[in-house]
């Protein structure tokens, strides 16, 4: 099963904000696979809307389930998969190929040193078969495998 919510936002760039605030989302669609119902789209109430409106608050609901599912893809796809996994590689080759005394050595050792420890440590506590961390925090379920792949192409 997929537990999270996928989801999409649309945003527009306003000259008339701070660069801070010059991204603002128009539209989020929501689609959960599961339960077969057609994908949801969700648009920012009027200006003016009350806190207590059922507008503002599922505008507020549906902007909390786009942070979820960009932080999950962010970070097992970004994070994990980028910054982890794919160095893991050039780490290993490095530590295999290259002398200590070799300056391409010396350049990417600081930078290479220690990803392999932490990607045997990750893989053995956040994302065994048996012991899924990003699955029950993440709510990527069963379906871990197809997010690094996806995120990887």
């Amino acid at each position: 099963k997929w537990y999270v919510v996928q989801a999409d936002c649309l945003l527009f760039q306003s000259d008339k904000r701070s660069p801070e605030e010059s991204f603002v989302p128009i539209m989020i669609r929501l689609e959960n696979k599961n339960d077969g119902e057609k994908e949801t789209f969700w648009h920012p109430p009027e200006e003016g809307t009350l806190d207590t409106d059922p507008k503002y608050l599922s505008w507020l609901l549906a902007k909390m389930f786009f942070r979820c599912a960009d932080w999950g893809v962010y970070s097992i796809g970004t994070h994990y998969a980028r910054a982890h996994a794919m160095n893991e590689v050039f780490a290993i080759s490095m530590y295999r190929n290259l002398p200590s005394a070799h300056p391409l050595f010396r350049l990417l050792q600081p930078h290479l040193q220690g990803i392999v420890g932490i990607n045997a440590q990750a893989r053995s506590a956040l994302i065994a078969p048996d012991k899924n961390v990003f699955a029950t925090f993440m709510s990527s379920g069963d379906r871990l495998n197809d997010l690094l792949v996806n995120c990887c192409k």
